[in-house]
């Protein structure tokens, strides 16, 4: 909370994770079907009725947790709990759920019912749906998601799929281990690299970065190859603006497989091959296509990987993490090529994994969160000046607090809208 008092915080921290955790979410049930989402100069539009009756059922909810008169400004108690006005988290939950409509396969009855840039240009097949060219809630709240965006498929890949337990002791993952301490799984990891120095190991360091380049953040992927002591491949990729720093990561993982099995075809000596990333949650998920956010890029990966493992069973794959920024040499070159990667076009990645270029859906619900955040403060300033001062009860005594325009960052408040 937004508090002064560090005994009111604590007080008022259960109140609002019960109005976050059960009455928004009963409010807004079903609202991407009932909540007006006419899109006018890219915002939702004719809901005055509906925006009337929630404002009234948050503003008493508000005066409750902020212990505060009923003359305090409404604006003032959102500020100070946190929760943004309804009217604007109902038009967000429509911009997620158009979001979350790429994760539907093609061959789902909903696609019937969207434009046809949901279906590769194809028409319903559905002759009701080819005559019935009304706009919908569906459709408007479609209008929010990206069709170009990463389509996650439920059924991907089939159950009888290899798994890394098809190759026991080949196809492993390797975590931070003991080391608590960054300081000391670097010298873990520099002491592990002189017991690797052999013709038939091949390592890579892959990594990813985002950088802000002409006022617009972009994110780039990179990888390096050092083989006997010398680098023998370096591979830079962008993905553009529409990624996130987790799918360059992912992103980097394909490109160094890719990359350490083209060097192993010509040098049939190469049997084990090591891929390091400073990145745990990449390394945990890249091996298992599971439906979720970097679906592809696993499939792409995993694929790859079981074709390497069943050339010979004396070939070995790990995946290993590595602590970042501890002067690791080959690692510091793999991040300065992540850098240099954010300048370059996105659709050099997919000429070099084999890829259609697409938008990943993680990067769209902070793109989400961001509107609202921003759609907010220009509510926030339209109705307050440069303070707004009230009065909040505590132990039967009131104390005189303030709302300082401007004085919280879009993150801080993302960070506390999702406590």
């Amino acid at each position: 909370m937004a508090l002064r008092s560090p005994r009111l915080r604590s007080l008022l921290r259960p109140p609002c994770r019960f109005f976050k955790a059960c009455v928004i979410p009963t409010l807004s049930y079903a609202a991407p079907v009932w909540w007006p989402s006419k899109v006018e100069k890219g915002r939702l539009t004719g809901k005055r009725l509906h925006a009337k009756v929630f404002g009234k059922v948050q503003r008493r909810a508000l005066i409750i947790i902020c212990v505060a008169f009923r003359t305090t400004p409404t604006h003032a108690l959102e500020h100070k709990a946190s929760i943004p006005p309804l009217r604007l988290a109902q038009d967000k939950t429509v911009r997620d759920a158009g979001v979350r409509l790429s994760k539907l396969d093609l061959r789902n009855p909903v696609m019937e019912r969207l434009p046809g840039a949901w279906r590769n240009g194809r028409g319903p097949e559905s002759p009701a749906m080819r005559a019935n060219c009304k706009p919908t809630p569906l459709t408007q709240a479609a209008s929010h998601g990206d069709p170009n965006g990463e389509r996650i498929a439920a059924h991907l890949v089939p159950p009888w799929r290899c798994t890394k337990a098809d190759y026991p002791g080949r196809y492993t993952v390797t975590g931070k281990g003991t080391s608590s301490r960054k300081d000391e799984a670097a010298k873990a990891h520099v002491n592990r690299l002189g017991s690797l120095q052999h013709p038939h190991v091949l390592i890579a360091y892959a990594d990813g970065s985002s950088l802000e380049v002409e006022k617009k953040a972009r994110t780039g992927a990179a990888c390096v190859l050092p083989h006997n002591g010398t680098q023998v491949k370096a591979i830079k990729a962008g993905l553009g603006r529409h990624a996130e720093v987790y799918n360059a990561e992912l992103t980097a993982l394909a490109l160094a497989l890719r990359a350490a099995m083209t060097c192993a075809d010509g040098h049939p000596q190469i049997t084990n091959i090591i891929l390091f990333s400073d990145n745990l949650a990449a390394t945990n998920v890249i091996t298992d296509p599971r439906p979720r956010d970097g679906q592809l890029l696993a499939h792409n990966f995993h694929t790859r990987a079981c074709a390497f493992l069943d050339k010979s069973d004396s070939h070995s794959l790990e995946i290993a993490w590595c602590p970042s920024h501890h002067n690791i040499k080959r690692n510091e070159t793999a991040d300065a090529l992540t850098k240099e990667a954010t300048a370059l076009p996105r659709n050099q990645r997919d000429r070099i994994l084999g890829t259609n270029s697409q938008n990943p859906v993680v990067a769209q619900f902070p793109k989400s969160d961001m509107m609202l955040i921003r759609w907010w403060n220009g509510v926030f300033l339209k109705f307050s000046s440069t303070e707004q001062n009230f009065w909040i009860k505590d132990n039967n005594n009131f104390i005189l607090d303030s709302v300082n325009c401007g004085q919280r960052t879009q993150r801080e408040l993302v960070h506390k809208m999702r406590k």
